[in-house]
């Protein structure tokens, strides 16, 4: 496994090879079912955050795609108080697939407050991906506003970081590990233990539904609480919600054959799980 080294956005960064053409929307979020990114906050309450891509479709048009996640995000709640986790499944996509990676960042004045510098890369701290960096100071001759910006191809978002220095504020987000299933590549040192602790502390609330794949009828068991039951369908769309307190059997008859994804939740906790209807 590579190692994955992070850099302060305030450092000079080590160059590789010759000025490099910027790169697309689509070079920058390329993503296969079954990459894995990990990312952290560096800011108080701490935050780790997981996910996998578990489905990908296009557009009509091929200028758009979708990406279907399963995230697992762990967090301190507040000062003293114990640790929160939550695991969802969401739907988030990229248009305009051919422009530019640069028509996202919004900061691009220079002037005599003002200053914007992108440069594109290649660099061994990020195990050699072509790396696209934005750094912006607005409001440089009173309170100045900083922002960096890191992208890498394939990877999406790498860093994200903002200081207000009058104010006393740094907020930065930075991710530490990926995995990219087709080609198997890995940089960084994964974080295992907030998740797999995820999982062990929402087996012992989850409930129970069989079969899998289903007709008609799902039996639902191990119900402990007051709990939501949602069905969505892999656009993300809501097609069956209902609540339920006890064990007992669920409808599922409406559902056209295919994968859908089912989510429990109650005041605590969210699980996600695939389904499959098969009549």
């Amino acid at each position: 496994m590579k190692k994955l080294i992070l850099i302060s956005s305030l450092h000079l960064i080590g160059l590789v090879g010759k000025a490099q053409a910027v790169p697309t929307i689509s070079d920058i979020f390329s993503f296969d079912v079954g990459d894995e990114f990990q990312s952290r906050s560096l800011f108080i309450p701490a935050n780790l955050a997981r996910f996998v891509v578990t489905g990908k479709y296009f557009s009509a048009t091929n200028d758009t795609v979708f990406y279907i996640r399963q995230n697992d995000n762990y967090y301190t709640i507040s000062f003293g108080m114990p640790t929160n986790a939550t695991s969802f499944v969401d739907t988030i996509y990229y248009t305009h697939l051919t422009d530019p990676i640069t028509t996202l960042i919004p900061y691009t004045i220079n002037d005599s407050c003002d200053s914007y510098h992108d440069s594109v890369y290649a660099s061994s701290n990020y195990c050699g991906v072509q790396i696209y960096e934005n750094m912006s100071c607005l409001d440089c001759c009173f309170e100045e506003t900083l922002y960096n910006e890191i992208y890498g191809a394939g990877l999406g978002w790498i860093v994200d970081d903002y200081q207000y220095p009058a104010m006393m504020v740094h907020y930065r987000r930075e991710q530490f590990y990926y995995r990219k299933a087709i080609s198997g590549d890995s940089c960084g040192i994964p974080d295992r233990s907030f998740y797999i602790g995820l999982k062990q502390s929402q087996a012992e609330k989850s409930i129970c539904f069989y079969p899998n794949p289903a007709s008609h009828r799902l039996s639902i068991s191990n119900v402990q609480s007051d709990i939501t039951i949602g069905i969505y369908d892999v656009l993300g769309n809501l097609l069956l919600e209902t609540h339920v307190d006890k064990d007992g059997e669920l409808n599922v008859s409406s559902l056209s054959n295919g994968m859908y994804t089912f989510i429990t939740e109650d005041k605590q906790t969210r699980n996600c799980y695939k389904l499959v209807i098969k009549n």
